[in-house]
């Protein structure tokens, strides 16, 4: 019974540290004092890593499941999968890409608006107005930046979006301030470098 005590202990202190770090299913957050909460699940989800001061530590890679774009130089990408694609760079600036459902009626003005409005909201960011962007296959799309002070030092985030009748596509960036900064240039030019896939609409 004593040689199995000391295992049972380091047993369970796995399995606690396994549920502190697994990727969780995404909940809808809770709005702070008098912050309107956007009616669309995803918007909320928005910049919930970088407030929670969390990366997800899932691992996996199943090449072209994710959103095809070109990743910055610096950049490594350690997911890939259902349409969800994650990297990281040595500085900790993350960056994250994913496609969501569009709604009917759900242009770039609309998402920018709620987006902004969410991001200040119930995040506490202070953002800039969007700004238009086009990517290399022509398709329009929308660019905002904000910042936070988080245990004391200046987060940056990024949020960059285009659209089709069905689906958002989504590319968040944030991390320290002056290394996102320093990365702006070419986080931009891998936002460009999103293809939207068209088919996709028809068939999924």
């Amino acid at each position: 019974m004593r040689r199995i005590l000391p295992l049972l202990l380091l047993l369970s202190a796995l399995l606690a540290g396994c549920a502190t770090t697994a990727n969780p299913d995404p909940v809808t957050p809770t709005s702070t004092a008098g912050a309107a909460v956007a009616p669309v699940a995803w918007v909320n989800e928005l910049a919930e890593e970088m407030a929670q001061g969390t990366r997800t530590t899932s691992y996996a890679i199943e090449e072209g499941n994710g959103v095809v774009c070109t990743l910055p130089s610096g950049f490594t990408k350690y997911h890939e999968s259902r349409w969800l694609t994650r990297a990281v760079s040595i500085d900790s600036v993350c960056i994250k890409v994913t496609r969501q459902e569009n709604v009917k009626g759900g242009t770039l003005d609309y998402w920018a608006a709620l987006i902004q409005r969410t991001l200040e909201t119930t995040r506490e960011l202070t953002m800039t107005p969007p700004r238009a962007l086009v990517l290399d296959d022509g398709e329009p799309a929308m660019l905002l930046n904000g910042v936070k002070q988080i245990n004391g030092k200046n987060t940056g985030y990024l949020v960059a979006f285009t659209v089709t009748p069905r689906h958002v596509y989504l590319f968040e960036a944030w991390g320290p301030q002056a290394p996102l900064v320093a990365a702006m240039p070419a986080l931009e030019t891998s936002v460009k470098s999103i293809k939207v896939s068209w088919m996709a609409d028809v068939l999924f």
